[in-house]
């Protein structure tokens, strides 16, 4: 995960994520951004603050879940995966949420 200004293009800060990334989301109420990666069935999780990132989980989901949006209303992630890529009814969603007064300060 990397934070850039986005005057300069300049990294401020960045932190390792897993294996296989494909998505990445911010949620502003509770100050988190999100990577998934399919590769290694993680979410990372980190604090986004005005020059530094810092990781405060490293989410098990499952391996192949990468498809991820964020609710910012409800502060839930929701990834898409599947058991079977030709069995159309082994589509399921992972929901995770993420209480704004729990989020690190």
């Amino acid at each position: 995960m990397v934070m850039m200004d986005s005057t300069s293009g300049k990294v401020v800060a960045s932190v390792d994520c897993g294996a296989g990334v494909d998505a990445a989301a911010f949620d502003p109420g509770t100050h988190l951004g999100f990577v998934s990666a399919g590769g290694s069935g993680t979410v990372t999780v980190a604090k986004v603050e005005a020059d530094k990132l810092t990781v405060v989980q490293t989410l098990t989901t499952e391996r192949g879940a990468r498809t991820m949006t964020v609710d910012t209303k409800t502060h839930k992630i929701y990834l898409a995966n599947a058991a079977s890529r030709t069995d159309p009814n082994a589509f399921k969603v992972l929901v995770y949420g993420f209480d704004e007064a729990a989020a690190p300060k």
